[in-house]
């Protein structure tokens, strides 16, 4: 694997905030200088292609990446895109009962809210 890419993994896999491609791109930039926008997005696109990241495409904004390769999904907070994962295990869903002629492979779930912050915000200025 190019340096580049064994980056642009480390920088995706190292936090949970689920980075775009342009924010992978500016922490890239502070360790390899001369690394370019259209490297990282190869990159990106080859480590998806790979089942090495999960490429996390939402209504507003630019896709997100994730290295996080367990059975999950997504909270999205509509005010500042904030995303964070929620566990298997806090969803209950019985899909079995009501597509049982279906054989369920995989699902991904994206919950909408507004989070904590953005709340104390819109407290704050009514």
């Amino acid at each position: 694997m190019s340096r580049q890419k064994e980056l642009v993994y480390e920088i995706v896999a190292s936090t949970m905030t689920h980075p775009t491609a342009d924010r992978v791109y500016e922490e890239a930039r502070e360790r390899m200088p001369h690394i370019s926008l259209g490297t990282v997005y190869r990159n990106l696109k080859q480590l998806t292609e790979e089942g090495r990241l999960l490429e996390i495409s939402t209504q507003r904004g630019p896709s997100r990446y994730d290295a996080n390769l367990e059975q999950h999904s997504h909270l999205r907070c509509v005010e500042c895109n904030r995303l964070e994962d929620v566990p298997e295990s806090s969803i209950n869903f019985d899909a079995k009962s009501r597509f049982r002629n279906y054989k369920i492979l995989e699902y991904r779930l994206e919950l909408l809210g507004i989070c904590p912050d953005c709340r104390k915000t819109s407290i704050s200025v009514n």
